[in-house]
């Protein structure tokens, strides 16, 4: 009886030659050939995430990389926080070389719910995480999170 058993499994499997996006919503449940990439943004930006990407130039050198949160209160400087103090290059391999480059780029991702802002701050060789509490005395009040390049 088991070696029918066997044999049954045998006849009645075959490869699935699908594409994977078929295998893996095979009702086409998220209708994914017509969703942009504008609209995982604006969905992602419904849940609170933003996503800011920072093209920092090519650097032939190491560097202290720092990366700050300052908070004002109506003009004023009332909190100031290093969130990130590294250094600019990262390793990788290639044909079993070891090598040194230089980033060229930061991304920072933001999840804000309601009095907390969560920062997830990546590069090639850094991934980490920042809660910030963002002190919200009243429900109007938001806060904005905001790029800035050449500030001095």
């Amino acid at each position: 009886m088991l070696i029918l058993l066997f044999l049954s499994l045998n006849i009645y499997s075959q490869t699935d030659e699908r594409e994977q996006l078929a295998k893996e919503d095979s009702n086409d449940q998220y209708n994914q050939s017509e969703i942009t990439t504008l609209d995982l943004i604006e969905a992602l930006e419904l849940a609170s995430i933003r996503i800011h990407k920072f093209d920092i130039g090519k650097f032939d050198k190491e560097y202290k990389l720092q990366i700050f949160s300052d908070e004002y209160v109506n003009g004023k400087l009332i909190k100031n926080d290093t969130i990130v103090d590294y250094k600019n290059d990262y390793s990788f391999w290639i044909d079993g070389k070891y090598n040194q480059g230089f980033i060229d780029q930061i991304k920072i991702f933001t999840k804000t719910d309601e009095n907390n802002s969560t920062l997830s701050i990546k590069t090639y060789a850094l991934h980490t995480q920042k809660e910030i509490n963002l002190g919200k005395t009243d429900n109007r009040q938001f806060y904005v999170w905001r790029e800035y390049e050449e500030t001095k």
